[in-house]
């Protein structure tokens, strides 16, 4: 990286962030997902019905021609996925919250809410090291911003105001 031509972006930000999670995402995806079919051909009816390997979790009948099925591998004929590793998956999120874990325990009863990647907390001359590279934690609201108003209710569900009086709302 030439450090020169870093500029801030928001959306290359978000869309990096999104493409990261969804590449550890795949990492820790179950191999044995449901799998539906809709089935026109009565051969292809009974290959799957009578199918000892599949367990069928749905059937619906749609018209006298078109059957929806929903089925899954009984988990001992479930293939090795070679596009998945779980040590990669238990470490991204291990590796995560103990990041978490390490921020909350150093604000202590400072901290009004946090999530899976993020913490709210009453500023009181904490220093919180922030910075702009994965891992590092970010100020969200911008240089000289604060929370004039804060409201929550529930996990995954929060609203606040700042100080230049914006409002933010995340559900």
């Amino acid at each position: 990286l030439d450090l020169e031509n870093i500029k801030e972006n928001p959306g290359l930000r978000a869309l990096a962030k999104i493409c990261l999670n969804s590449f550890w995402g795949k990492f820790g995806q179950r191999p044995n997902q449901t799998k539906t079919e809709i089935i026109s051909k009565p051969d292809r009816w009974y290959q799957v019905l009578l199918n000892s390997k599949l367990e069928i979790e749905n059937i619906v009948f749609l018209t006298d021609d078109l059957v929806e099925v929903s089925y899954k591998q009984i988990n001992e004929y479930v293939g090795n996925e070679h596009n998945t590793n779980i040590y990669i998956a238990a470490f991204t999120t291990s590796n995560a919250r103990l990041r978490l874990y390490t921020m909350l325990d150093n604000l202590g009863e400072k901290v009004v809410y946090y999530d899976t990647d993020s913490v709210f907390y009453i500023f009181d001359d904490v220093e919180v090291k922030t910075g702009c590279m994965l891992g590092e934690w970010t100020d969200e609201l911008g240089p000289g911003v604060h929370i004039t108003d804060w409201v929550s209710t529930g996990p995954k569900s929060i609203a606040h105001t700042d100080n230049e009086n914006r409002t933010t709302t995340k559900i």
